[in-house]
């Protein structure tokens, strides 16, 4: 038995009415001390009031000594309410939280006691496997307030698997769809352990707590606080590779999926209905959502009852049962009330039922036995007898009273339980309605990104965002050096490339943008100040649909700069969080007008004191609330003070700016030691530094190449000639197929990845030819500071080879389009940039997933050590059983064998293609010709389309002279791809022309075109026969000058000509096909 300092625990019978028994003690065990819990106070009766700090400590202090025992396999005091709850012992918490929040603050060891070794029942995993998240908050708080070393011990329980598909206790209360309050007030007991913990399918609590279908606002707020907590698991994939980003996506397209379904389920269901009472009518006559209404309507008609009366009369025969009765001579009495009280206990009785109750009988008041006994009694009882009687009599009426009113109760409490259970289900409906999902989602992934942005690397982001998909949005803007370029010229350039609504950040160096004025003369009102960049940031605002820029680079101190107004015209709206807008001492109200949520920024500054004084006024830049950190790049040519008196004004500067705004400064008594610890504002006065480019970014761009002495190929003059009479006869053929759906397919353009060091865009022949790109380049991390990482974009070429590349395929098939992947490159140890394997395997997988139909790689990879678990071969597995056509170069080594990656991997996956003279003869540094496949021009090729740069650009001019010819493999390799790309679009115009001429050529033919084998008897065919050379003699099939009247003939005829001349190229089991 249990007693406490008012003696022991008994539960007395309250009731007004005497039953005739003595009160009664019940002596409780220590199992049963849950029930204190429930004790009324000895001094009022009333039950202890826990959310009073003095009745809480009053009843602990008193009874707190029970609660810390175990007893046995029934567990602690924890356990046993929960089990109670478990049962409808206690039906609500709510008013034990206080209390249970105490005891866990006196004891939390409670929470992870099993109640035997055996057993994985804590407390803790009770309270979320009952969802009782009262109890779950309450255990937090607790714990919070017993600022104890075992809390770790909650830690750990919150990692470890609870079911055999090994979810995390975290990921199963999430999944299980727990109150998200006691989700909350769990995560701020869980580790970052714990949120990188995967279940068997590689998912972890931030994958779960993202399924769409739950994406309540209440979960908004759940996401954000898990996102805030661990920057790691925001990496994590599952075993589809999944990030968190990409998994949600997933959720969103199965919910809306199954959604749909649902809506024809129920729109096939209602058509149902409709059909049944309206045999001989034709459904698609039928409006589905007025189906319901016409069912309605016709089973009143066959009653032959208004709607409206029917509602009518249901309301008034409930309205007769309520009132007590059906007759004059019969009365309702349930326990002797009546009205409300009777109505309730008939519901009771009927069950809860919502449909109007059937036709009432008449009730007959029926007497108990007692008393008819009592009515026979014989007048001769005696005195004694008859109040003997009478006395039962009245406890019979008692307990029938008592009983009645209990069934009222109770069948009142279970209406209410019901009605509270229905609208809760309708809150939840509510919560999530597609409309709410939608916005809630879109809420989630912007913090996710944003997340992303501000704590991880670009590359990293990328990753998280966007993995391999092919329809990658590129996050950052890095516009690649020059000192002048045409307004229109950058926006053609940059047409097809896509942003995310969110950048990570946007970087331009030096660079001034012409546009055509018009005649009208400039005010000489509007000043000096440059304004170019309203118009770049208006395009990324409107043409791009970009919506925020987290970070924001602009090398401004070139004379003269941008004014202040178009500095602020160009930003606003973009939620800038980190500025670094170089115009030397940067006025701070251009600065406040930019964003409200600037949290760090880099100023220009010329080492006058009269700037940081501006800068930190009480008006000025402490005015940001967010701000954190201020770096200042000192123009140390142009400084005038003395080192010491200008270390003496920066440490001034960063004690003012941690001041609150409003504090008075004594300037004379103003010392570093005034600055609080830690300090909110850091100051930060690096060396200067070149724009924003590392030394490798440096390295990468200084490497030229060689110039050699041009002369003409024949080979070229060929191409070059049936180039130019391709491009009307394939937009003859574009035109056919565009007013046929059926042909449409085979009007795109031949597509070829480009797999090299990007390409420059702005080059004019390059414009409009490019579908996307994808970077795997990116500068080292500076330090700790992933975000200061910078990407080196496809649309920049680090050395030039990239553009000559793709020059080289444009060359020969104009028409095609290129997708432009910059590989990952390093610099060896002779200055030469190299390239990872592990960079070219996302490379080749990038293209993949694109669905290209060439890539072109105009490199090798020497093997090593570490390329083997690259992933390499993996990926070239992949490009062949999508039939990609894959051209690779020999490494132009000599007459040696060359065992160089990508082709030794898979010899009979590429062609391998050596550089080749203008006689035809093979290069000498070319290799042994038997391992390669075909050699095509390599040696002193003319570039295409000669560049006449701008007068002012002679920097750029000197690029392009270097550039001018090139020699290697590398270009062969080029020509070769561009060959094959012109080689499947002729097979497209034969397509095209079978349609109408029967020529034979389907889409099967197409996509046989597309397998190696196939490819290799086409390029045989074009020079008639191959030599020991492997030299493709072009001249001897696309020498339109042996063609009769080619020139001559229009466009429609030349294109039955081209067919004609294809068909021949294709093999004949691929015509049969």
């Amino acid at each position: 038995m249990l007693s406490g300092g008012n003696g022991d625990i008994s539960a007395q019978n309250d009731d007004g009415d005497d039953d005739g028994t003595d009160d009664e003690t019940v002596e409780l065990d220590l199992a049963d001390s849950w029930k204190l819990l429930l004790l009324k106070r000895p001094a009022d009766g009333e039950v202890w009031d826990f959310t009073a700090p003095d009745s809480l400590k009053a009843f602990f202090d008193e009874w707190g000594y029970c609660f810390k025992r175990t007893v046995g396999k029934e567990g602690n005091i924890l356990h046993r309410l929960l089990l109670n709850c478990e049962e409808g012992d206690i039906d609500r918490m709510t008013h034990l939280r206080d209390a249970v929040t105490t005891i866990v603050q006196r004891h939390p060891f409670l929470l992870w006691k099993s109640r035997t070794r055996h057993d994985d029942d804590s407390p803790l995993w009770l309270a979320i496997k009952q969802k009782e998240a009262t109890m779950v908050m309450a255990f937090m708080e607790g714990l919070k307030r017993s600022n104890r070393r075992q809390a770790s011990e909650v830690k750990t329980l919150l990692k470890q698997p609870v079911d055999p598909e090994r979810r995390s206790m975290l990921q199963w209360a999430i999944e299980k769809n727990l109150e998200e309050d006691a989700i909350q007030a769990m995560l701020s007991h869980v580790s970052d352990d714990t949120l990188l913990v995967q279940d068997m399918n590689g998912r972890t609590a931030l994958h779960a707590v993202l399924a769409y279908g739950d994406c309540t606002t209440d979960r908004v707020r759940t996401v954000q606080q898990m996102i805030l907590q661990s920057s790691n698991a925001l990496g994590v994939v599952d075993k589809l590779g999944r990030s968190i980003y990409a998994y949600h996506l997933w959720t969103q397209k199965q919910w809306l999926e199954r959604k749909r379904l649902l809506e024809e389920k129920a729109e096939k269901e209602e058509k149902i209905k409709v059909s049944n009472k309206y045999p001989d009518r034709d459904l698609s006559e039928i409006d589905p959502k007025s189906a319901s209404k016409i069912v309605m309507a016709q089973t009143s008609l066959d009653k032959n009852i208004d709607p409206k009366r029917a509602l009518s009369q249901q309301s008034d025969s409930k309205n007769e049962i309520t009132k007590g009765g059906l007759d004059n001579q019969t009365e309702i009495n349930y326990g002797g009330k009546s009205g409300l009280q009777a109505d309730r206990t008939l519901r009771s009785n009927q069950g809860f039922r919502r449909e109007p109750p059937p036709e009432p009988t008449p009730i007959v008041r029926r007497t108990s036995k007692l008393q008819d006994q009592t009515d026979r009694t014989p007048p001769s009882l005696n005195e004694k007898d008859e109040r003997k009687i009478a006395e039962q009599k009245r406890k019979a009426q008692s307990r029938r009273r008592r009983n009645a009113e209990e069934n009222a109760q109770a069948a009142e409490k279970n209406q209410k339980r019901k009605d509270e259970q229905e609208k809760a289900k309708a809150r939840e409906e509510a919560k999530r309605h597609p409309t709410i999902l939608e916005a809630n989602s879109q809420t989630v992934r912007l913090e996710i990104k944003l997340r992303c942005m501000r704590t991880l690397s670009p590359k990293e982001t990328a990753r998280i965002l966007y993995g391999r998909n092919s329809e990658e949005r590129q996050i950052c803007f890095d516009f690649p050096g020059r000192p002048t370029v045409r307004l229109e010229a950058f926006r053609m350039s940059f047409q097809s490339v896509k942003f995310d609504e969110v950048l990570q950040y946007v970087a331009f160096p030096s660079v001034r943008f012409e546009r055509k004025t018009s005649d009208e003369e400039v005010s000489s009102k509007d000043g000096l100040g440059r304004k170019e960049m309203i118009d770049i940031f208006e395009w990324l605002r409107k043409a791009k649909k970009v919506k925020r820029i987290v970070k924001v680079i602009v090398n401004d101190f070139e004379k003269p700069a941008h004014s202040d107004r178009a500095i602020v015209e160009s930003l606003k709206g973009f939620r800038v969080e980190e500025l670094q807008w170089l115009k030397t001492d940067l006025d701070p109200e251009t600065i406040l007008n930019v964003s409200d949520d600037i949290r760090k920024l880099r100023l220009r500054w010329s080492g006058s004191n009269t700037a940081l004084r501006a800068w930190s006024d009480p008006y000025g830049l402490r005015k940001l609330q967010h701000l954190d950190t201020i770096q200042l790049e000192l123009e140390g040519d142009e400084v005038l003070e003395s080192y010491d008196d200008t270390r003496e004004n920066i440490i001034k500067f960063e004690t003012r700016m941690n001041l609150p705004p409003d504090t008075k400064i004594d300037e004379n008594k103003l010392s570093e030691g005034d600055v609080s610890t830690p300090k909110k504002i850091t100051v930060k006065v690096p060396a200067m530094t070149t724009f924003g480019r590392s030394a490798a970014r440096i390295a990468l761009t200084d490497i030229d190449t060689n110039h050699m002495h041009v002369e003409n190929h024949k080979w070229l003059e060929t191409m070059d000639s049936f180039r130019e009479e391709m491009i009307p006869v394939w937009k003859e053929a574009q035109k056919r197929a565009i007013k046929d759906s059926s042909k449409e397919l085979f009007a795109q353009p031949i597509t070829v990845a480009l797999i090299d060091d990007g390409v420059d865009v702005l080059e004019p022949s390059l414009q409009g030819k490019l579908i996307d790109g994808k970077t795997l380049s990116y500068d080292l991390p500076l330090g700790n500071e992933p975000t200061e990482q910078r990407e080196h974009a496809f649309w920049e070429s680090s050395g030039g080879h990239g553009t000559v590349m793709a020059n080289m395929i444009f060359r020969v098939c104009p028409m095609a389009r290129l997708y432009v992947i910059r590989m990952e490159t390093h610099i060896d140890g002779e200055n030469r940039s190299r390239i990872t394997a592990h960079s070219a395997a996302e490379a080749i997988n990038a293209a993949v997933d694109k669905g290209v139909n060439i890539i072109s790689m105009s490199w090798t990879i020497s093997q090593n050590e570490d390329s083997k678990d690259s992933g390499l071969q993996q990926a070239i597995d992949r490009a062949c059983e999508k039939n990609i056509l894959m051209f690779a170069s020999s490494s132009d080594g000599g007459h040696f064998r060359d065992d160089s990656w990508p082709i030794s991997l898979k010899r009979d996956a590429f062609f391998r293609i050596g550089a080749a003279k203008a006689d035809g003869k093979p290069f000498d540094w070319a290799g042994p010709v038997n391992l390669l496949d075909y050699t095509f021009p390599g040696v002193d090729v003319i570039k295409a389309h000669s560049r006449s740069p701008q007068k002012s650009d002679s920097k750029y001019h000197d690029k392009l002279e270097r550039m001018t010819t090139e020699t290697g493999s590398s270009v062969a390799t080029a020509l070769a791809a561009g060959t094959a790309a012109m080689v499947l679009m002729c097979v497209r115009i034969a397509a095209i022309d079978s349609l109408e001429n029967k020529r034979g050529v389907t889409q099967t033919v197409l996509n046989e075109m597309q397998k190696r084998n196939n490819m290799a008897v086409a390029l045989e065919r074009l020079g008639v026969k191959l030599g020991d050379n492997r030299f493709i003699e072009v001249w001897q099939t696309l020498d339109t000058r042996d063609w009769p009247n080619f020139k001559e003939k229009r466009p429609a005829a030349k294109m039955e000509m081209v067919a004609a001349k294809t068909i021949p190229l294709i093999p004949s089991q691929v015509m049969g096909t």
